[in-house]
């Protein structure tokens, strides 16, 4: 997650928070592919409109995927 934000934060740097955030939304597919949960977080993430949007879709993938590697 922390990666992804990097990401986002050096397009954003470059274009802008409003298109950076429309860009990653196809990278975002990308890097949760294969992932658990992965399908509700692309379609939330297909969403989002700014860095915040997706920073707290990331806080709750990472706890979602943390919790379920608890469990276990």
């Amino acid at each position: 997650a922390d990666m992804i934000r990097r990401h986002l934060s050096g397009l954003i740097g470059r274009l802008g928070e409003e298109v950076a955030v429309r860009e990653m939304r196809a990278q975002l597919a990308c890097y949760l592919h294969g992932q658990k949960h992965a399908s509700r977080y692309k379609t939330q993430a297909m969403e989002a409109k700014t860095f915040r949007e997706i920073d707290e879709l990331l806080k709750e993938w990472v706890a979602q995927v943390s919790f379920d590697y608890e469990d276990q």
